[in-house]
This record gives C-alpha cells, sequence and structure tokens, in this order.
C-alpha cells in the first residue's frame, strides 16, 4: 500500500466532550456516540447524530466524495446506504450554538457526517414495523460506515458502533406500572372508597419520585445530545444503565405478581420474553425479592379520630414508608445487575451518579406534596416539620438540637426530606463501592457521592452558596426550574476577549505578546465544572493545558492507603502541564471545590509549536513541573542551559516510565525547540 494513499478516519467519542467544541475550541470536538429517535410520535423532531472525520492526502485536481452507510444490529442490508454526505463543518450561530455551515474537503480539519435519525427509523420501519419495540429493549446499536471515493472509487472506509434509543418507550414500564397495577390494586382493596387515588397507594411516592427523577436527567441527556451541551460527561453510559434497571424491575415485578402480572404484558411481549435477546435480562431477575415488596400494596383504611378523615388513614404515611424503603432495596439489587449489562465505566462514571442523586433530590422536592396527599390535614408548621424535620433538631419548634442517636433511641425520625436524602445516598454509595471492588467503576475520595454534594444536605445545612453552586453546574438556577424553553440552562461561556484577558492576568502566559494569547484564547475551551466534578483523572491520557479562572480545584493522588489531597489551586493557576510534556498519564486527579469552578482547556498541539519562538514557556512549565515533584537531588551549579536541562530532566524523567514520545522536545543550547512529533 502506497504511503500517499488517501485517509479518511473518523475521531471516536471522548468523555467531557461533545462535537460542537469543534467550533469554540478546534481539536477538542468528537463525534457522539449515541443518539435518540421517537418512533411514537410522528411529529418528533428530527436528530442528527454528529460523526467528526479527518481527511489526508487527498488527490490534487480529482473528484473527491464521502458517502454513509448504516447497520442496524442483526440486519444484513444496510437501512441506510451510501448516502452522499457533503463538505460541511461545525460553527457557531449567532446566539453562540453549535450548527454546520459548507466547507471544503480539501481544506483540511475535521468535517462532520450527520446521521438522520429520522430517516434511519423510516428505512428500519420498512423492514420491521416496531424496530425499536419490545423486543429490542427499545434501543439498538448501529454500524456506521464512511467511505471516500476518488473519481468514484472507493479508497478508504472507517466505521464505528453508535447506540439509538427510542425516548418516546423509555420510562414507558414504569408508566404501566402507575397506569395498569395500581388503579386495580385500589379497585379491589376499596371499591367505590370516595376520593381515593394512586397518590394514596403505598408504591405510588416510590414511583412518582423515581420517575420524575429519570424525567430530569433523561432531559439533561437530550439536550446534551441536541445542543452538544456537557451537563453529563457520557449520556450513553447513563442511557445504558437506566433502561436496564427499568427492565430488570418491571420484569422483576411482573414475575413476582404472578398471574396478576399477566395484565401488563401482551401475547407477543411474553413472546419476546423468552428469546434470546432478553437472555441476560432472565438470568439477572429477582422475583422473590420483588414478592415482598409486592406484599405491601395495601392502603390503610380510614380511622376514627380528628385527623382520621380521608379516604385513608394517616398511618398510610408508615405503609408509604415501609413500602418505599422495600421497593428500594429491591431496586438497589437490581441497580447492581444494570451496572453489569451496561458494562464498565471508569473514567466518569461518579459524575453521572453525582447527577442522577441530585436529580433525585429534586424529584422528591418537587412531588412530595404530591406523593403524600395525607399530609395536607397537618396543620402547615406540622406539615413542614413533617418534610424537612432532621433527626434530633427540635429549634423549628423552639427547642434543642440534641444528638440524632440519642433521640432515635426514642422513635425521633428524620422528615421525609432528610430520610430520603440519606438513604438515596447510602444506597448509591453502596452500589458504587460493589462496583469499584468488581471494576465496573471507580470514584475519588472515600464515598461516591459525599455529603457535599447533596441539595437537601446544604438546604438542612442552611448553606446557600453552596446549594446555588450545585443548582449553577446542573444547568438550575436557585428556583430549580429550567429555562423558558423548557431546557436546562447552558453555561455562560466567557467570549474571545475575555479569554484573552484571562491568558494575560495568568503569569504563565503574560510574556506573551497579546496577538499570540489572543490566537490561544480563542481556541481555548471553558470548562464550568460542578461541585467536586473531576477534570483529569489519575492514570487517564489527554495533553491538555488547564487555567483556573474562577473558583478552586483539589489536586488529589491515590496510593494504598486511598485518595489523599496534595495541594489545593486557585485563580491563575495551571495544571496539566506533565502530561502535555511527556505524553504520560495523568499523575494525579483533580477536581473543583464544592463551589465549583471555571477553568480553560489548552491543547498540547496549540501550545507545543510555540515552544520555539518563546522557549520561556517550556521553560516555565518546566520549572512548574520540577517544583510539583518530590526532590531528587539538588540544582546544580552553572548557567541556564545547565540548570534547565536539571529541571526538565526531573519534570520528564524518567522518560522510559512516563512514555515520553522520542524527539518531543529537545535542548538546543540556550534556547528550547519542538521536536519532530
Amino acid at each position: 500500500m502506497s504511503i500517499d494513499r488517501p485517509r479518511l478516519a473518523i475521531v471516536p467519542f471522548e468523555p467531557t466532550r461533545r462535537p460542537g467544541d469543534e467550533a469554540l475550541a478546534p481539536g477538542l470536538g468528537c463525534s457522539e456516540h449515541v443518539d435518540y429517535v421517537d418512533s411514537t410520535s410522528a411529529d418528533a423532531p428530527g436528530q442528527e447524530l454528529w460523526l467528526l472525520f479527518t481527511l489526508d492526502r487527498l488527490p490534487a485536481g480529482r473528484d473527491v466524495a464521502v458517502e454513509l452507510s448504516a447497520w442496524l444490529d442483526g440486519s444484513e442490508a444496510p437501512a441506510l446506504a451510501r448516502r452522499p454526505v457533503p463538505a460541511r463543518a461545525i460553527v457557531r450561530d449567532a446566539e453562540g450554538r453549535p450548527a454546520l455551515a459548507s466547507a471544503d474537503y480539501r481544506a483540511g480539519g475535521r468535517h462532520v457526517a450527520a446521521l438522520p435519525g429520522r430517516a434511519l427509523l423510516a428505512a428500519a420501519t420498512a423492514a420491521d414495523p416496531e424496530p425499536f419495540g419490545f423486543r429490542h429493549r427499545f434501543h439498538r446499536r448501529v454500524r456506521v460506515e464512511l467511505a471516500l471515493r476518488v473519481d468514484g472509487a472507493i479508497v478508504a472506509r472507517d466505521a464505528c458502533e453508535v447506540e439509538i434509543y427510542d425516548a418516546g418507550r423509555m420510562g414507558s414500564l414504569y408508566r404501566r406500572l402507575c397506569e395498569r397495577l395500581l388503579p386495580a390494586d385500589l379497585a379491589d382493596q376499596a371499591p367505590g372508597r370516595a376520593g381515593l387515588t394512586i397518590a394514596h397507594h403505598p408504591w405510588y411516592p416510590v414511583l412518582a419520585i423515581g420517575m420524575t427523577k429519570a424525567d430530569l436527567y433523561m432531559r439533561a441527556i437530550f439536550q446534551d445530545l441536541d445542543d452538544h451541551t456537557t451537563h453529563l460527561p457520557d449520556p450513553r453510559w447513563l442511557l445504558r444503565v437506566g433502561l436496564y434497571l427499568e427492565w430488570l424491575t418491571f420484569l422483576g415485578i411482573v414475575e413476582a405478581l404472578g398471574e396478576r402480572g399477566r395484565d401488563l404484558l401482551d401475547d407477543a411481549e411474553r413472546e419476546h420474553l423468552a428469546g434470546p435477546e432478553f437472555a441476560a435480562v432472565r438470568a439477572r431477575l429477582r422475583p422473590e425479592a420483588w414478592r415482598e415488596v409486592c406484599a405491601q400494596r395495601e392502603v390503610a383504611p380510614p380511622r376514627p379520630g380528628p385527623l382520621g378523615a380521608g379516604p385513608v388513614g394517616l398511618d398510610n404515611l408508615l405503609r408509604k414508608r415501609r413500602a418505599t424503603l422495600g421497593f428500594l432495596h429491591a431496586h438497589h439489587e437490581d441497580l447492581k445487575a444494570a451496572i453489569e449489562l451496561a458494562g464498565p465505566n471508569r473514567g466518569d462514571a461518579q459524575e453521572a451518579w453525582h447527577r442522577v442523586f441530585r436529580d433525585a433530590e429534586r424529584a422528591v422536592l418537587r412531588r412530595a406534596r404530591d406523593a403524600f396527599p395525607e399530609l395536607e390535614r397537618l396543620p402547615a408548621w406540622q406539615r413542614e416539620f413533617a418534610l424537612w424535620h432532621r433527626r434530633g433538631d427540635f429549634r423549628a419548634l423552639g427547642g434543642a438540637a440534641l444528638p440524632g442517636w440519642l433521640t432515635g433511641l426514642f422513635g425521633d425520625q428524620d422528615g421525609v426530606f432528610a430520610a430520603a436524602c440519606n438513604s438515596y445516598r447510602e444506597s448509591l454509595n453502596d452500589v458504587a463501592a460493589w462496583s469499584r471492588a468488581r471494576g465496573l467503576m471507580d470514584y475519588t475520595g472515600g464515598r461516591c457521592v459525599p455529603r457535599e454534594v447533596s441539595l437537601i444536605e446544604a438546604r438542612l445545612a442552611g448553606d446557600a452558596g453552596r446549594a446555588a453552586a450545585l443548582q449553577r453546574g446542573d444547568g438550575y438556577g436557585p428556583d430549580q426550574a429550567p429555562d423558558r424553553s423548557g431546557g436546562l440552562r447552558r453555561a455562560a461561556l466567557p467570549a474571545a476577549e475575555r479569554r484573552g484577558g484571562m491568558l494575560a492576568g495568568a503569569a504563565l502566559f503574560a510574556a506573551l505578546p497579546a496577538d499570540v494569547r489572543a490566537r490561544l484564547a480563542a481556541r481555548a475551551r471553558p470548562r464550568d465544572l460542578a461541585a467536586y466534578e473531576r477534570v483529569v483523572v489519575q492514570g487517564g491520557g489527554g495533553d491538555s493545558l488547564f487555567l483556573i479562572v474562577e473558583g478552586d480545584v483539589e489536586v488529589l493522588r491515590r496510593a494504598a492507603g486511598g485518595d489523599r489531597r496534595v495541594a489545593r489551586l486557585g485563580a491563575g493557576e495551571v495544571f496539566g502541564e506533565r502530561a502535555l510534556l511527556t505524553a504520560a498519564p495523568r499523575a494525579a486527579t483533580v477536581r473543583a471545590g464544592t463551589g465549583g469552578a471555571l477553568v480553560l482547556e489548552i491543547a498540547g498541539d496549540d501550545l507545543r509549536p510555540l515552544f520555539g519562538a518563546h522557549p520561556g514557556l517550556m521553560a516555565a512549565l518546566a520549572f512548574l513541573g520540577a517544583e510539583r515533584r518530590p526532590p531528587a537531588a539538588p540544582a546544580p551549579e552553572g548557567g541556564l542551559a545547565a540548570r534547565l536541562a536539571h529541571y526538565l530532566g526531573r519534570a520528564l524523567a524518567p522518560a522510559e516510565a512516563v512514555g515520553l514520545a522520542p524527539g518531543r522536545v529537545r535542548l538546543v543550547g540556550h534556547a528550547i525547540r519542538p521536536g519532530p512529533r
């Protein structure tokens, strides 16, 4: 094969990045690897999955074309075949959102191939009336191939696998339980009882709050896919986990209910369940655990007394509490199985866990009044006490704060919000520890979900600043509401002029000429980090440099005893210099503090070309890297070259151990020049 043969390469997906980043920071964008369609609505807007690709060594004066084909898993014939891919690049529209614009394949850079979701759905439906239906578990894997043609002949190909989810069916199994099982239970238990609704069913709080939680994080996922935001570092993993959890929970309940469960499925669905597509799910069903939960569906009858008026007794709250705890316990074990089915995610599962936890808290705050209508019979102060009380704290009643362990001996319990927060956090932490022990996920710190990332904990502690920072990091305002369009708020990214000022204010870049800083700033990528969100992970790849603009970050190193904080960095400081200089894995984990942080990410490909013309830049990076390594030997006497070589040796050596690319850098006299790459 000739070395001059044309090449086509698809840019792979990278967590925390999106295709739209390419318009703001060329070289820092990536392809998407997940998207969604809605087979339940003909009016649903069409979706396009963006794949970035590069073309090299195109012959001059020849006709060049790119085409796209796509195969659904299990299909031999392509659903989409040889669709022309026009030359387009990602730009920012007038509102700053990513958009596609005409480009030239010969101009270099990264180009975009758009996989049209509606066209894929229409083509797949022609062969299968429900291509994303029950039998396919509401999602499909799709192989996408790009082919480069020169004068009509294919000269290069590249392919990748993506996943497509049916947004219209996500959550539909939980809805079946609410719409079919709960009303049937009430009709059997209390036929004709006035005022009785499904909100009185013991299962209603956990189902209603759970569906709201899923709706909140699904909204974040879909906005990431539509607008190329980064509310979640990797939407695909959470989609997988959430969908498998829904299947395991629903089918576990169906099996546990026996004949009653048959009403929740039709004949075709029961036949599909016996097929090979569900073998892995069937193997992990736990109907015996759900039988105990299914026994906790009885509604309390009305009781005599001043608070007894109504369709149920006030002790129905206790039945809801028991049913919720039982449901969550069985759900907790199913979550472990869902993670096994979804596959490992050791890079960014912690950030997904934080988001799911806070969305669960938002769901509790939003649905508490609806989920517990029994509380409406209480006076307002008693209702607020029941919702917000923390065990041992009686200051709201004019008393004192006593140790929770002491008041617990006398039956004192947390209110609805504190209990929900504590129970769910402990559950997620237990699942995370179980998953880490099996290599399925990893996290930084002693607990995956610490108290510091909890909205409810911040509110209970009266820490309005921390609560606001958590809201802002997730795209919400202080009132927990999305923006007027129904979407989450986008982070306000600083304009290029402001980014230039940020670089000028940092000691590392202050000596660079203004025009050089302006070029760097124009290509820098702002990252708005939520509380404890990690920006780099020890052992991970990457060679970007990061400048802290606002807030602070913690630097942690993992050793046998766990993660140990070794530094805290503030505005104006940089990190990531060692990986940039050496191509070594990241030497530490860096995460935002509890107030979040704004950082600028600068690609190594943008910095390295500056080393020759501005040797002081690389010298400063080398000195910084040396200062952050344990001292190995005193600095030698002599001139600049000897001292600089010593510090470079400390920052970079041992090259073999850190994977320094041969020739990445070399010393020439008293100046530093970039070597061949």
